[in-house]
């Protein structure tokens, strides 16, 4: 149920945006967040209660700053769908000038 209610989500946004699939798991893994917690709190204030939902979000959020800033690879088939995933850990100098 949860997973059609998604479908239909992103095929109703993707009538008005750009919606990029990702992976967080992936993304931690290519950036070496070992705990993702411990990495995103490097860069932001996370709650100690974050959820790992929460911090899958934040992520993914780092995910879609890197496509904007071009820092990303594109996997998969257009035709079939891809997923957008950070090029490699150097993406989160990004972040440095990002927040300048």
């Amino acid at each position: 149920m949860l997973t059609l209610r998604g479908v239909k989500l992103s095929l109703e946004i993707k009538e008005v945006y750009n919606v990029l699939e990702s992976h967080p798991h992936t993304a931690s893994k290519i950036l070496k967040f070992k705990d993702p917690y411990s990495a995103l709190n490097q860069y932001f204030n996370i709650s100690p209660e974050a959820t790992e939902h929460e911090l899958d979000g934040g992520i993914l959020a780092l995910t879609g700053l890197f496509y904007l800033k071009n820092c990303y690879n594109e996997l998969g088939d257009p035709d079939e769908g891809t997923i957008v995933l950070p090029t490699d850990e150097k993406c989160l100098d990004i972040l440095y000038e990002f927040f300048k």
